[in-house]
């Protein structure tokens, strides 16, 4: 253990004897071809010293390990201890320490962000790491997203995770990308626990450690979703412990010989449909084997990359920019509740009191909703204020055009609030955490965030609406 140079230098040893042994009776032949009772001396006497050579040296390497110092020594205690920092799935070896929500947000963003995204939800470099799954995949334990049949676009990391000590340990050892093994254990707490919060598997204010782990285990959206009963995993004692199969896996069917050397593609994009996402070529990053293919419309002409121009600050390609802008309606604001995580709701009855205001002062309230659930937000709504309109659920094209027909917007922090802040509307957004410097528009009199908690007032909400007339009415044309 550990004395693999001392084993080298003992083969080096013997196999040095045996090429001596052999150049020397190669030498020695012809001195002794003339007497053959000399020869024979020289053979006996060369004999009893490899007899002599194979006793000892055995026994040799055994019993004094330090004849080859410079060649390799036995690893120390705690040269052992700085490679043994694995953790199983029961969690053994798992360091104690703990780590916050809120300071995993603080590593994510000086270390993570840059190659997965603000959220998690980047592709730019990996694949992205949260979304995809449900409460209802907390509940049973098998993401349905992955099950067959299910339209998912693309898997993320928190679909298909069944132990929590992977992801601990993979951040403990391989991250940051530039840095592994920097973090501190608190770190990699706190980095965990701000992805499970990514993936609303834990609260915004949860501080995850080395007790309660094992409950989060137990809300983890694919734990039930891997299986050990085949021959991927070792019949072994440790295969035993961890529920391994002693058969190995060898019902495979992949073709030996006499294979089809032609590949038919059975799936792809309809015409009308290639560019909904404008040209996948220069979406693509230039180095690796995968290429973007080039989905520009016959008329179409390739985007030329220019200082001005370049991928972070042109529009979508699929976007006609000399379409004639929508035809306001008067005084009509959008109200965006809805949003993927409960804990960035606001009251029901605020909505109710902030519609009740602006209705008075001359506007008109649009509904929007994206689920069973928050359709039956807005129809709760539009109960208390007459008047106002529960718009259908429409794809996200469709949406963003007719927000675009509004006069403004107030939301809660949501994809559709960032879609109203990206068409120049004036918004107020709506926020029960600080993190309004991060997702919220900035440096305009007519987009505001709003935080307080555990959430704005609808007087703090309303006057920031004002606000945003007057920064409005300020604007030059």
């Amino acid at each position: 253990m550990f004395k693999l140079g001392n084993q080298t230098a003992e083969r080096r040893g013997r196999k040095g004897f045996a090429e001596g042994a052999k150049k020397k009776l190669a030498g020695n032949f012809k001195n002794f071809s003339s007497d053959p009772s000399a020869f024979s001396a020289e053979i006996l006497r060369l004999l009893r010293s490899a007899v002599v050579f194979c006793l000892i040296v055995p026994f040799a390497s055994i019993a004094q390990p330090s004849n080859y110092q410079t060649i390799g020594r036995t690893a120390t205690p705690q040269e052992i201890k700085a490679w043994d920092i694995d953790v199983r799935p029961d969690f053994r070896g798992l360091p104690k320490g703990q780590g916050s929500v809120k300071k995993g947000e603080e590593v994510w963003e000086a270390q993570c962000q840059s190659c997965h995204g603000h959220f998690g939800e980047s592709s730019e470099v990996f694949t992205p790491i949260a979304g995809g799954t449900t409460l209802e995949d907390m509940t049973t334990g098998r993401v349905k997203s992955l099950l067959p049949g299910a339209n998912q676009p693309q898997r993320t990391t928190l679909m298909k995770l069944p132990t929590l000590s992977t992801l601990w340990d993979y951040i403990n050892r391989a991250m940051p990308w530039n840095a592994p093994k920097s973090l501190s254990a608190d770190d990699v707490y706190a980095t965990t626990a701000y992805i499970l919060h990514l993936g609303n598997i834990v609260p915004a204010d949860f501080v995850l450690n080395d007790t309660n782990i094992r409950d989060v285990q137990a809300r983890l959206p694919n734990r039930n979703g891997m299986s050990t009963m085949h021959g991927l995993w070792p019949g072994n004692e440790l295969g035993v412990e961890l529920g391994g199969s002693t058969k190995p896996d060898v019902q495979g069917s992949s073709c030996m010989s006499n294979c089809a050397v032609q590949t038919a593609v059975v799936s792809s994009l309809p015409a009308h449909a290639r560019d909904a996402h404008g040209n996948l070529a220069e979406q693509s990053r230039p180095l690796g084997p995968s290429r973007g293919a080039v989905t520009l419309k016959a008329n179409d002409v390739p985007i030329v990359e220019t200082s001005q121009n370049n991928a972070s600050n042109r529009p979508l390609a699929h976007i006609n920019s000399a379409q004639a802008a929508p035809e306001k309606i008067a005084k009509r604001i959008v109200f965006v509740h809805g949003t993927s995580r409960l804990d960035k709701t606001w009251p029901l009855q605020n909505w109710v009191e902030l519609g009740q205001r602006l209705m008075a002062s001359g506007h008109q309230i649009a509904l929007v909703h994206g689920s069973a659930a928050e359709l039956a937000t807005s129809q709760a709504m539009a109960a208390q204020l007459a008047g106002s309109t529960v718009l259908p659920l429409m794809a996200l094209n469709a949406l963003t055009q007719e927000m675009a027909t509004c006069q403004g917007a107030i939301g809660v922090d949501s994809g559709v609030s960032h879609v109203a802040v990206a068409l120049g509307l004036p918004i107020v957004q709506i926020y029960n955490f600080d993190t309004a410097w991060r997702t919220g528009p900035l440096d305009c009199a007519y987009q505001v965030s709003v935080f307080a908690q555990p959430a704005p007032s609808v007087d703090a909400v309303w006057q920031a609406w004002l606000k945003c007339a007057e920064g409005l009415e300020s604007r030059t044309p």
